[in-house]
């Protein structure tokens, strides 16, 4: 843990203006991710497979939903982490996205380190 904090600072240090404060703020809101990830289990491929077929029918509920629903969806570590992944390579990121037409709802799922306030969710009728 020491070890993270001299590095926040060493890029503390090489960092000026927006970009310092945007990704210092950044690498705070995920600085435990790792330890959620590091159970034994992820790493067997019959899980990743699972994990692949239910961040998919994420995908497909986010698009279905997204123009029902006011609320926010919140996913699982696992649809997280597949999802990280995924955003993680751009260019293949966008162009699924638009292919589901999802890239403008996005705002709409609650990512690791966001917290939901009350006043976000519209009660359904």
């Amino acid at each position: 843990m020491r070890q993270v904090r001299i590095r926040i600072i060493r890029v503390r240090r090489l960092l000026r203006g927006d970009l310092k404060e945007g990704l210092f703020k950044e690498v705070e809101q995920q600085r435990l991710l790792c330890f959620k990830f590091t159970e034994p289990y992820r790493f067997e491929m019959v899980y990743i497979i699972a994990a692949r077929q239910r961040y998919k029918a994420f995908l497909f509920m986010l698009q279905r939903f997204t123009h029902e629903c006011s609320s926010r969806l919140v996913p699982t570590s696992d649809i997280l982490l597949m999802w990280l992944t995924h955003q993680s390579y751009p260019t293949v990121s966008t162009e699924d996205l638009k292919a589901l037409a999802i890239d403008t709802y996005l705002q709409r799922v609650a990512t690791l380190s966001k917290t939901m306030m009350e006043k976000e969710f519209k009660k359904p009728m």
